[in-house]
């Protein structure tokens, strides 16, 4: 997988669950969806992804005042 990738299916290889589903937990929004995944390759996060995930329904309008992000890391 690239350093960044855009949209798609989140890659999630630690077995936490849906990251999508972190990044929208405690919203009462539905239909979330992937923007970003980066996996940075700097020193001390190499095992480290953030994700970022918007509403689907903001994106058609292009509101992104509640996109949201959530990283995971194995130590």
């Amino acid at each position: 997988m690239p350093d960044i990738e855009l949209g798609g299916y989140p890659h999630e290889n630690e077995g936490d669950g849906d990251p999508v589903a972190y990044v929208s937990q405690g919203t009462d929004i539905d239909g979330w969806v992937l923007l970003a995944t980066w996996k940075p390759s700097m020193d001390g996060f190499e095992s480290s992804t953030i994700y970022w995930a918007a509403p689907q329904d903001d994106l058609a309008v292009g509101r992104l005042d509640r996109v949201r992000s959530d990283d995971h890391s194995n130590p």
